[in-house]
């Protein structure tokens, strides 16, 4: 089990809160000489800003649509002609260091800032609604915690920053990110009890890990452009329905949906890799899980889904090691499943199915090599059909009260192995 997961399920099974100050982050920032020109573009004047930490800031302009920094790399060609406008100096514009905000009126002073060159900090205020949409750059992280009286977040126009989080905000209702592109490291959104709606229109890409975790009023989530992340977990969100990324293509370790109690549907309709785990447990009203390109994966946890009724993979291919990940496949636990189907399977290292009192039928028609099998007590289990099996490392078929033993001495037969371990107690003698 990687330490990923271990972390999630140990934050829904205790329901604790995030460690409200994050005192890991720490960053060296150059401190460019900046002004303002007659169109408000952001001028920087000095060489080294490109080694500041964003690698080239002209393409990640270029890239992010901010058309009033275009000019950021012509500005020594402008510097006679820079002025103010609107009241806003440059220093306020451009802010090369860190910020953190106590009161509304620290809040107010970043009214003309477009790009903070550090963190943006807003924890334990009274500030009730946050705007500032004129911010379209944060080279650090912004960090929203513990503010009780907070409703709204607008930050409209903001494209880029390095982490996302935002914490333990009781009244929070309301966010606005519609320009966001790239999360550079983690998205964090935990324990935000009131919010019923989470939606980022523009996300395409987090590079760290996603956590969207014990948000207890939260229904509906949207990342309608994201295609990538690294880590993902939704987890002890009790009152979603529904959760998918529609054009999620690869979560390159973990996929970890575990304790909502009132999910219904997992739809992952384009995501064909995932690295490491896809874990799908303790979702007690879980009905169907959609995922018809999902073609490589490590492990595949699915337990305590009591109202789930099929497991179908059709398109898995392979399930693939990633540095020590021993591939497991593991289906325990799960009252309603009727039939599991994963036909395309070519191999699997370890694969354990057991206490699934529903279940009538197995499925992996393809598969030619398998590991360690352990079928138990599954007690209306009838058809197994692994018609492709070439290799058994070792199986124990017991307490499947209505699985004929002849299905399994065909198996071993077929195989004619010495050496495979089998153990075959209390199922069907016909």
């Amino acid at each position: 089990m990687s330490n990923y997961i271990v972390l999630i399920t140990f934050i829904v099974i205790l329901c604790t809160s995030c460690s409200d100050n994050d005192d890991s982050y720490s960053g060296e920032h150059d401190n460019p000489d900046i002004s303002v020109s007659s169109d408000n573009d952001v001028l920087i004047h000095d060489d080294n800003v490109l080694d500041s930490g964003i690698t080239d800031l002209a393409n990640l302009v270029e890239d992010s649509g901010i058309t009033d920094l275009a000019n950021l790399v012509d500005a020594e060609n402008q510097a006679d002609s820079l002025v103010n406008l609107d009241d806003c100096n440059s220093e306020d514009v451009l802010i090369e260091d860190s910020v953190e905000i106590s009161s509304l009126n620290d809040l107010e002073m970043l009214s003309c800032t477009e790009a903070i060159f550090g963190d943006l900090i807003i924890n334990n205020t009274d500030i009730s609604s946050i705007s500032l949409n004129k911010l379209k750059i944060i080279k650090g992280r912004i960090e929203v915690k513990n503010n009780n009286d907070l409703e709204h977040i607008y930050m409209e126009n903001l494209v880029f920053l390095s982490s996302f989080d935002i914490e333990s905000n009781p009244k929070l209702v309301e966010m606005s990110f519609d320009s966001l592109k790239n999360v550079e490291n983690e998205f964090i959104f935990n324990f935000n009890e009131s919010i019923v709606e989470v939606e980022f229109n523009s996300l395409e890409l987090v590079k760290s890990f996603m956590d969207i975790i014990q948000n207890n009023s939260l229904n509906s989530v949207k990342f309608p452009k994201l295609e990538g992340v690294q880590n993902l977990a939704f987890a002890g969100n009790p009152s979603c329905v529904e959760f998918g990324i529609e054009n999620l293509v690869y979560s390159a370790f973990d996929l970890v949906i575990i304790g909502n109690d009132q999910l219904q549907r997992i739809n992952f309709e384009k995501i064909s890799t995932i690295g490491d785990a896809f874990q799908v447990t303790d979702n007690s009203s879980l009905l169907s899980i959609n995922t018809p390109n999902l073609r490589e994966v490590s492990s595949l946890w699915l337990w305590n889904n009591n109202n789930l009724l099929e497991i179908n993979f059709h398109s898995i291919s392979h399930s693939r090691t990633l540095l020590n990940v021993v591939n497991l496949f593991k289906i325990e636990n799960n009252h309603s499943l009727v039939s599991i189907s994963i036909p395309n399977l070519n191999s699997v290292s370890f694969l354990e199915i057991q206490n699934n009192p529903s279940l009538t039928e197995i499925n992996f028609s393809e598969t030619v090599e398998m590991g360690p099998v352990d079928i138990v007590n599954n007690e209306n289990l009838t058809v197994l059909n692994m018609d492709s099996l070439l290799y058994l490392g070792r199986i124990n078929a017991s307490g499947n009260v209505n699985l004929c033993q002849s299905i399994l001495d065909s198996i071993i037969r077929r195989i004619n192995q010495s050496e495979t371990v089998s153990v075959f107690e209390g199922n069907k003698d016909c």
